[in-house]
């Protein structure tokens, strides 16, 4: 049992829908690019249309629902939001289970951009219900640890969940491993009906009525709250360099590290188990010494790895940079969610969630094109030499990329100093 029963049921019912989640996301592409669109020039860019509606319908539904969901009850939320996912995506699965033939591709092609986008909306709901869930069923003491157990599952769910795809979809077809999606979402209903939370509190009159002025007076909290102001900014920096890193790594194997491209996964292996033991420790520790301080920790390993990087000319100095990669990562990620719920009064929480995430997704996607349109932009020609040091297009793009990284750790670890101390966190939540 891990922490309580509640959370034991919760946690099951992440694990089976990340999973099945991951093996629905792969096998979209993979069918739609090597059966549906099999030969066809423009099957890449219908593939990419699949990625931009996802990341549209979150950042447009993200907010709005966010107010309802501090409106309703969190259980229930959870619970319809399961439901409905699970009856979208048998739809498109009782699609492909049809001879083929029987629905002409673009049909199946528009079914699939609808249901991608319905099924986004829907968990624009339930992620930010599960996260005051966890903050109803979990000792404010060990909301590091529950966090850990979260980030360290979300990780192995990425790891697993991919490999699966390939092999079910080539062995039975994409109507199982889309079925499997579907049937993910009831053991998820099934795990969260089991538990005994308490039910939510009435939601008090607001002084903004309607879903506008809830809305606005859930954005007015990141002016008035400090700390969650700096929790934000830090955020935004970090993935407005990061994102360079998602986008070009692949080719900065290649031209930078002299070494053969089938080496790009293995550093994806080290990064990844960087993560896993960050997030696995970071949580559990940031119980005993403060969250904040271990975000601020990890954002400050996470500046240096990146810089480290920027400048690796050989794999050995780029696999040690990828593991602090992702063991700072991994710490700072797995204490933001329990310092969210220390600093944010819990009516707010579901709109603090839901703008957190969108905002995120948002600077991520505009780091990764601005990245490769300079990497573009600058050729594989271009030379430049600082100060006696000398650049190539890829460890440039990545060395302005690192600064951004480092403006927001540095900037986290003043802004957030005293956000660990009770005493400086209530009169912010008594203020909102």
């Amino acid at each position: 049992m891990l922490i309580n029963k509640n959370y034991t049921r919760l946690w099951v019912g992440q694990v089976v829908s990340l999973v099945g989640d991951m093996v629905f996301d792969t096998t979209l592409l993979l069918w739609v690019a090597t059966v549906l669109l099999a030969g066809k020039s423009y099957a890449p860019a219908v593939s990419t249309a699949v990625l931009v509606i996802a990341s549209a319908v979150t950042f447009m539904v993200g907010p709005l629902a966010g107010v309802f969901v501090d409106r309703w009850d969190k259980k229930r939320t959870m619970l319809a939001a399961d439901l409905t996912r699970a009856g979208l995506v048998a739809v498109l699965a009782g699609v492909a289970f049809l001879p083929k033939g029987a629905v002409p591709v673009p049909v199946i092609l528009l079914l699939t951009g609808v249901i991608v986008a319905l099924t986004t909306a829907v968990s624009m709901f339930f992620g930010p219900a599960r996260f005051v869930m966890i903050n109803d069923v979990v000792p404010a003491d060990r909301r590091g640890k529950a966090s850990s157990y979260g980030q360290t599952t979300e990780a192995l769910a990425t790891i697993v969940g991919p490999p699966l795809a390939a092999p079910l979809l080539i062995g039975f077809g994409p109507q199982w491993a889309l079925a499997l999606n579907a049937v993910s979402f009831l053991v998820s209903f099934v795990a969260i009906r089991a538990i005994q939370a308490p039910p939510s509190p009435p939601v008090a009159p607001s002084r903004n009525p309607g879903v506008r002025g809830e809305l606005f007076a859930g954005l007015r909290l990141f002016g008035t709250n400090p700390f969650l102001r700096a929790l934000l900014i830090m955020i935004l920096l970090l993935q407005l360099g990061a994102g360079a890193l998602s986008a070009l790594a692949v080719y900065y194997v290649p031209e930078n590290l002299h070494a053969e491209p089938k080496w790009y996964g293995f550093l994806g292996g080290t990064f990844g188990a960087g993560i896993l033991v960050g997030a696995f420790l970071g949580g559990m520790l940031g119980d005993r010494v403060g969250h904040a301080r271990l975000i601020r920790g990890g954002m400050l390993v996470f500046a240096g790895a990146f810089a480290l990087y920027s400048q690796a000319t050989g794999l050995w100095l780029a696999l040690v940079a990828y593991v602090l990669l992702g063991l700072g990562i991994g710490a700072s990620n797995s204490n933001v969610g329990p310092l969210l719920m220390a600093i944010v009064p819990r009516e707010f929480m579901g709109r603090v969630s839901a703008v957190m995430g969108p905002a995120n997704r948002v600077v991520a996607i505009v780091s990764m094109v601005a990245a490769g349109l300079v990497a573009t932009w600058l050729g594989p020609e271009f030379h430049l030499t600082v100060a006696g040091v000398a650049f190539g297009r890829l460890d440039a793009v990545f060395t302005v990329a690192s600064v951004f990284v480092a403006a927001g750790a540095v900037y986290a670890f003043f802004a957030l100093r005293g956000a660990d101390h009770p005493v400086a966190a209530e009169p912010v939540a008594a203020e909102a």
